[in-house]
């Protein structure tokens, strides 16, 4: 889901027009690591 919406948002650019920022909670201490791993590759 979050590969979609980057690609839905950014029109399947190589790179995003600026830095992606993630809404967030304060960084639930409960998110996955791979998650966040990913988040960090596609960003």
């Amino acid at each position: 889901m979050m590969l979609a919406a980057v690609e839905n948002r950014f029109d399947n650019a190589l790179q995003a027009p600026s830095e992606i920022e993630g809404l967030s909670d304060n960084g639930c201490g409960y998110t996955a690591d791979e998650t966040r791993r990913f988040a960090t590759e596609i960003a």
